[in-house]
């Protein structure tokens, strides 16, 4: 009888770097380009790693452990944690996408102490062995710095298997008129038909800019200054903060690191005697100037035309030698149930 699990985060984001290498990094690197089904299952014999263990032993008890799973440092799943248990029990499923160059895939346990998380120790899994189709299951010897157990019996259980994206079926002929077909699996909206998209022309294209011109049009805005600008019109402007939810690890691990690579713009339109909704989907920025054109140029312009395409103010420094990432401003209309 197969035993129950709990469904994980089907993706994730972030970037860890484990401060040793495991046997397996150093093993043949190979590209793992499809999904990676990974059940997370238990520990057992943890040390603990808790701050003032000898002394406060009693009141805060032991680990907090939780597992991060990683491929070439891409953090692409995470448990949730168990308090005070040195044997959890996570039975926790992932269903990831990927697609990178690697020589593992990386289960790194965690103490979530009060102070910060603490690293127990990791358990690699050779990419060379996945890509044979069969599912790698059994229970693993956590390791540390050295390569040695990080205590004696702590071993980690877990179950993976890699399907490359050639045996994937719902990329072979896409959404099609299947009605069996439900779309992207996993994602928080269902697949809906009888929606009209129409796409728009980069506005770099002569002929392609419909001849209006707009009343007063306002551009390298922010969020306080649109606010402001509409503050006695019909329009209502809505602030929506970056920061992650209130339960959310990505808040706690990287709070000032986000990005917005796509905008929407969603208004009403005519219909009749009645009013309909209509979305327009876009790139980076709507309003900071930036500009793309249909070559799409990642590195060859960097120091030409784009030289000042970059606007990160968490970080500063040079970019130079990052490449651009291809967008258009308002690339399309949708309209209908989506």
């Amino acid at each position: 009888m197969a035993e129950p699990v709990d469904e994980g985060s089907q993706h994730s984001q972030g970037v860890q770097v484990v401060p040793f290498r495991t046997p397996n990094a150093s093993l043949k690197v190979v590209l793992l380009h499809g999904n990676l089904d990974i059940c997370v299952k238990n520990a057992s014999h943890l040390p603990n790693r808790d701050s003032f263990n000898e002394k406060f032993k009693m009141l805060l008890g032991t680990s907090d452990p939780y597992v991060t799973i990683s491929v070439a440092n891409a953090v692409i799943g995470r448990t949730y944690v168990v308090n005070n248990s040195e044997n959890p029990v996570w039975m926790q499923r992932f269903n990831v996408h990927v697609a990178h160059y690697t020589s593992e895939v990386l289960f790194v346990v965690k103490d979530n102490d009060v102070i910060g998380s603490k690293l127990i120790g990791a358990v690699g899994i050779p990419a060379g062995i996945l890509v044979s189709d069969s599912v790698i299951e059994g229970t693993f010897p956590i390791l540390n710095a050295s390569g040695h157990p990080c205590k004696l019996g702590a071993v980690l259980t877990l179950s993976i298997q890699y399907t490359p994206v050639e045996k994937m079926a719902l990329y072979g002929g896409g959404v099609g008129p299947d009605p069996d077909l439900k779309g992207v699996p996993g994602t928080y909206f269902p697949l809906r038909r009888g929606g009209k998209v129409t796409l728009y022309q980069d506005a770099h294209v002569d002929g392609s800019v419909p001849s209006f011109k707009l009343d007063r049009g306002v551009m390298q805005t922010r969020d306080e200054e649109t606010r402001v600008f509409f503050k006695y019109s019909k329009v209502q402007v809505l602030l929506c903060p970056r920061s992650a939810g209130k339960g959310s690890w990505t808040k706690k691990d990287g709070e000032t690191i986000y990005t917005h690579h796509q905008n929407s713009v969603i208004v009403d339109a005519d219909a009749g005697i009645k009013r309909r909704i209509a979305a327009f989907v876009g790139g980076l920025d709507l309003c900071r100037g930036r500009y793309d054109t249909p070559e799409h140029s990642l590195y060859s312009t960097l120091h030409t035309l784009h030289k000042d395409d970059y606007h990160n103010p968490n970080y500063k420094g040079s970019t130079v030698g990052c490449p651009r990432e291809p967008w258009h401003d308002l690339h399309c209309r949708i309209e209908g149930p989506v």
